[in-house]
């Protein structure tokens, strides 16, 4: 098969990004963040940062041409930090890669396998607008609002970059890391062998929805389905 053309690959790397980025990763992304912030509990600051924190780590894998394992968080956020939000306006703190680390190391890694980012904090709410405060008693906050927002605009750089002829480097290098991000995650799901554990279980299989159905915001239906729905376009 031969090499695609630009074009081909613009057009490719163009498609996963609407649907996958600026679909679903900013529209999750908005919906936590109009979720109200209770001070108290039931904020979702922590699946809010957590959602910002994939979301930095995925972009960040896609826009370095170092040889990368998909699995490698740290290296893939501070990429995203340092290409992607040091030049944020008034955001002067993302310029430094120790703090990129630091907030991968002090609070991703955390709240990633025990929802908790060990001795530090999360919060939504009332904020001076930093990515980090000090709390009464001394301990480090990280605004979960704030990291978001600044994810969100982000993003939106990256999009227009996307989606110019001139940034061909940029397109080229995200249409081979798609694709190698593709081979990865399927050369994990034949190891992990899904029938072997799905066979056995009780899976019932949704009708279609019908066309009242898709109206009513409800019920779920087709239309609402992240990648396992098999709507996120391969790279080829």
């Amino acid at each position: 098969m031969s090499k695609p053309t630009f074009e081909e690959q613009a057009q490719q790397v163009r498609e996963w990004f609407d649907l996958v980025v600026n679909g679903y990763i900013t529209e999750d992304l908005r919906q936590l963040m109009n979720i109200p912030a209770n001070l108290e509990k039931g904020g979702c600051a922590v699946a809010l940062a957590m959602t910002a924190f994939s979301a930095m780590n995925l972009l960040g894998f896609l826009i370095t041409s170092k040889k990368l394992d998909p699995k490698n968080t740290t290296y893939s956020v501070v990429t995203f930090v340092c290409k992607r939000m040091k030049d944020l306006s008034g955001k002067d703190w993302y310029r430094s890669s120790d703090l990129a680390k630091g907030l991968v190391k002090l609070f991703r890694h955390g709240f990633a396998h025990q929802f908790l980012p060990g001795s530090l904090t999360i919060a939504r709410g009332p904020s001076t607008g930093k990515l980090l405060d000090k709390a009464p008693d001394g301990s480090h906050t990280l605004s979960a609002d704030v990291l978001a927002g600044d994810v969100l605009a982000a993003i939106e750089s990256l999009s227009k970059d996307v989606h110019d002829d001139n940034k061909r480097d940029l397109i080229e290098l995200m249409f081979e890391k798609l694709k190698k991000l593709h081979e990865f995650n399927a050369g994990s799901s034949i190891k992990m062998d899904p029938d072997k554990y799905l066979d056995k279980a009780d899976i019932v299989v949704p009708e279609p929805a019908t066309e009242t159905e898709k109206l009513d915001p409800g019920i779920p239906n087709e239309w609402i389905t992240t990648s396992g729905g098999g709507k996120v376009p391969t790279i080829k």
